[in-house]
């Protein structure tokens, strides 16, 4: 199959069904950098939703949650829908727990609430919810079969999640270091990695895989970043390899924000300044006025672009981000570089080092763009 039809096969995939059933981008990272605040209009990928109502939840005055995958943006509309016309309890079953018999009617009563396209969408795939809203997507398909495949080379399920009751760092690195990582990551594991195509499953893109490839180091940052996501952050706390290696959450003290008890007054309204948009975020910007959008969340998205269609977003920055704004960019490839020639009236902030405490641990590069006065 040559390059062109392999692309043309993965965005078909891609943007036509559920992909990410959570963001895994670590929150905490991007507003420690972005200082989302009142008054802000914001534009930013959809993904699973997580991070477009966390911002909302920063008392942003809009958030434009851009994606070109409509799946994704009837997730997010579901959760506004939740989290306007039903109590924290159900909002909580539905997304934190994300599994019961019972979901799919729950899912039934906001159908009236939702665009035609996205009720069409529920009424026909309300279903997920009895399966696990965290088994689902190409994505949940991906961390579910890497589940089994723990729970075979590491001697049962149970191994695996007493990764997850040690009650100190030290006690967790101690049990990752004798019962899980030397099982895990054996010689087939790392043959495996050792193709990033391999990682097409987990939401990588075509474009993404051939810049790790190119760096010829991913294999063992890969492995290294995973390491130090699991041995020096406290996975009891940590709901992003929760939901990866448990398929749930422990508690609902550690979870997206849109999830968090004390944060279920606030969401009914703050949803309400999240604009789904089903369009490139290029577009978006291009149809906002000039120097009108205070921050723009791109997440790992220059990693999936061509050249001509970085050039046309880099335009459409210059145009509509304020002097001032702020830009993120996350990149899987650890050899990843900002062209000067694109980001001309930007400065360029790399905080890599910030990714040494994220709990993901899997970008190499975080990048801040400011919008410099003209």
């Amino acid at each position: 199959m040559t390059q062109r039809r392999r692309d043309r096969l993965y965005r078909w995939g891609a943007w036509s069904d559920l992909v990410f059933n959570q963001v895994w981008e670590d929150f905490e990272l991007d507003r420690s950098l972005m200082d989302y605040g009142p008054d802000q209009v914001v534009v930013g990928l959809c993904s699973a939703g997580c991070s477009v109502l966390a911002i909302a939840l920063c008392g942003v005055e809009k958030v434009f949650a851009v994606d070109l995958n409509p799946a994704q943006l009837h997730l997010l509309r579901l959760k506004q829908a939740s989290a306007q016309n039903l109590d924290s309890q159900s909002h909580w079953r539905l997304f934190g727990q994300g599994q019961g018999q019972d979901l799919p009617q729950l899912v039934q009563t906001l159908l009236p609430q939702l665009p035609e396209s996205a009720a069409r969408y529920w009424q026909h795939n309300a279903g997920l919810f009895v399966g696990g809203l965290h088994q689902a997507g190409r994505f949940g398909f991906a961390m579910r079969t890497l589940r089994r495949y723990l729970h075979i080379v590491c001697g049962g399920q149970e191994v695996v999640e007493g990764l997850f009751h040690c009650r100190s760092l030290q006690e967790q690195r101690v049990y990752l270091d004798e019962k899980v990582w030397p099982r895990w990551w054996n010689r087939g594991a790392r043959a495996l990695v050792a193709s990033p195509w391999t990682l097409l499953p987990f939401g990588c893109s075509p474009g993404q895989a051939r810049l790790m490839a190119a760096s010829g180091r991913y294999p063992e940052f890969l492995e290294s970043q995973i390491y130090r996501a699991l041995s020096t952050t406290p996975l009891q706390e940590n709901p992003l390899w929760q939901s990866a290696l448990l398929g749930r959450y422990l508690d609902r003290e550690h979870v997206p924000e849109h999830l968090l008890a004390q944060n279920f007054e606030a969401l009914g309204e703050a949803s309400r300044r999240v604009e789904p948009h089903q369009a490139s975020i290029t577009d978006v910007l291009r149809g906002q006025d000039r120097a009108s959008v205070d921050r723009v969340k791109l997440g790992d998205l220059m990693d999936w672009m061509g050249p001509d269609d970085l050039g046309a977003l880099w335009q459409g920055l210059g145009e509509a981000v304020v002097p001032g704004g702020r830009v993120l960019i996350r990149s899987a490839s650890p050899t990843f570089a900002l062209p000067e020639e694109l980001t001309q009236g930007f400065r360029v902030e790399v905080h890599d080092g910030l990714l040494e405490r994220g709990r993901s641990g899997s970008y190499a590069r975080l990048i801040c763009a400011v919008r410099e006065s003209a």
